[in-house]
């Protein structure tokens, strides 16, 4: 969802709102390696009259084949970046825990993924290329071993 676009001092810079899920089954968590070989969450823009939730699903249906039940409000990831014709994107991301309820498992390449894998905890905490995802996945964890 792009909310607005501002300009000032002649830089414009434009909102974005995304969602993503935190897919965790048998002490593992699903992740995506990018082409470029980045580790990442499922995530994505939120389309017009979606919520972050059906968002989070969708998202991780079409990056991943994997159908999932969201579990709970886990937070968000805030971030400014520039992009290649000089827009300023600000970016919040907000991602859910999600329960595995089925499908095949893979890597959307059209989006430009080459693999999706449920990888053990702590393999997928050092893969993860973000650190605001990193914290995303620590939380998520934990609420499910409590």
């Amino acid at each position: 969802m792009y909310n607005r676009v501002s300009k000032g001092g002649g830089v414009q810079m434009r909102e974005e709102k995304s969602a993503g899920g935190i897919v965790l089954l048998d002490e593992k968590a699903l992740i995506l390696r990018r082409f470029s070989g980045d580790w990442v969450l499922p995530k994505g823009h939120i389309e017009e009259g979606e919520t972050p939730e059906i968002a989070a699903m969708r998202e991780v249906r079409e990056e991943t084949g994997i159908s999932g039940e969201i579990h709970q409000y886990i937070g968000h990831v805030y971030y400014v970046y520039t992009k290649t014709n000089g827009v300023r994107i600000s970016k919040t991301v907000h991602f859910y825990s999600m329960r595995y309820l089925c499908g095949r498992l893979y890597a959307q390449r059209e989006e430009g993924f080459a693999r999706a894998e449920f990888i053990p905890f702590q393999r997928a905490l050092r893969f993860l290329a973000h650190r605001g995802e990193r914290d995303m996945l620590k939380a998520a964890i934990r609420f499910y071993r409590q």
